[in-house]
């Protein structure tokens, strides 16, 4: 909700912020609905699979902001490295 109105009021928030804070908010959502529509993928409410999915949407949001989708697979692979401690 902050970002739709900082973004709707003409402030100077930039593209980036926005277009990954999207991301990860639409793929935050995205197990939720899939555990949803389909009853055999509920494996995919559980709080790991939900914290992948957030960081997959951030990384889609930071290749579309920079126009990196390189920087976006590092941007996982980063965070995938410190929550699974590789």
């Amino acid at each position: 909700v902050g970002v739709v109105c900082a973004v709707c009021g003409n402030l100077l928030v930039g593209k980036e912020g926005p277009m990954i804070h999207s991301g990860a908010a639409v793929a935050s959502m995205l197990p939720r609905a899939l555990g949803d529509w389909f009853p055999s993928l509920l494996s995919f409410r559980a709080a790991p699979v939900e914290r992948d999915f957030v960081s997959v949407g951030a990384a889609c949001g930071v290749a579309a902001a920079f126009a990196a989708p390189v920087g976006g697979v590092m941007m996982v692979l980063e965070e995938a490295a410190t929550v699974q401690h590789w």
